[in-house]
């Protein structure tokens, strides 16, 4: 290949990438890494001996598709085929890329973010929501719901709105008439299966920087056939042949943040339970 070629070739895979971040979406926060190796291995999994799905120069842009670094040294990234300009993801070792966006720190809650101390954590609560709080309370607060069923001797008062900037509906539900379970079902849709891991995982973070390292991370394959191809991981969610559960306890609450699917539909929920009314 000449060199007019191969730099012709970056050119397009580079209008490809941003083509992908401004049309598709792929990530709202848009961070990006840069080869900074003479060259860059993307591997399927984030181990030194997993497979090389791909060898990039140095120069070629990444999209960073997780804050979250795996296993202390690799970043999960989306990046445009070299061979034919499709997405790909895999996993780039930190030291093999620079990063192109300026690392800041976004906290929209209120009290002590310490990690390290569990009492610190702030308890969630959104917009006056207690536990324990009466059903005719949450109305007076929030306002009527879209609907209120009994299901299984408890109240269920259900409300659309936005949560993370993500729409979503809200199922509040109350035992003996006091609030004991609160259910975020994100109902964003898309196209591109991958994007629901990644929603899953922009949810993960999110809850991690404010409850702190999770109890419990995992990644379920109940039939591993897509298991070596991380591009169809997404899919493999909606046939019911993976599904991913991470866990945070609280002094009074437990959150579980699930994402399972079947029939090519996928959920996504973050429920918060009362422990003391357990």
């Amino acid at each position: 290949m000449s060199i007019r070629s191969s730099g012709k070739n970056h050119i397009i895979r580079g209008v490809i990438l941003g083509a992908l971040c401004s049309c598709v979406g792929l990530l709202a926060l848009d961070k990006r890494l840069e080869v900074s190796a003479v060259q860059a291995d993307i591997h399927m999994q984030p181990n030194i001996r997993s497979a090389v799905i791909a060898t990039l120069s140095r120069g070629e842009v990444l999209i960073l598709a997780s804050s979250r670094k795996f296993k202390r040294e690799w970043n999960y990234v989306y990046f445009p085929s070299p061979k034919n300009g499709t997405l790909r993801a895999g996993y780039v070792r930190d030291s093999s890329v620079t990063k192109l966006y300026q690392q800041t720190r976004s906290v929209s809650f209120s009290g002590n973010s310490d990690q390290g101390n569990k009492a610190a954590r702030p308890e969630p609560a959104v917009g006056g929501v207690r536990w324990g709080m009466l059903s005719d309370d949450l109305i007076h607060l929030s306002g009527e719901p879209l609907r209120i069923e009994m299901r299984d001797g408890a109240k269920i008062l259900s409300y659309k709105s936005r949560v993370m900037d993500r729409a979503c509906r809200i199922e509040y539900t109350f035992f003996r008439d006091r609030l004991t379970r609160t259910r975020y079902i994100f109902t964003n849709e898309y196209a591109q299966k991958i994007r629901y891991i990644e929603e899953y995982l922009r949810i993960n973070d999110f809850c991690t920087e404010k409850y702190g390292r999770p109890h419990q991370e995992r990644k379920i394959w109940h039939d591993p056939v897509m298991k070596d191809d991380p591009n169809r991981w997404g899919q493999a969610v909606s046939l019911g042949q993976l599904s991913y559960q991470t866990l945070w306890q609280l002094d009074q609450t437990e959150i579980h943040l699930t994402m399972a699917g079947s029939d090519f539909g996928i959920a996504l929920e973050l429920l918060y339970s009362h422990l003391t009314s357990h």
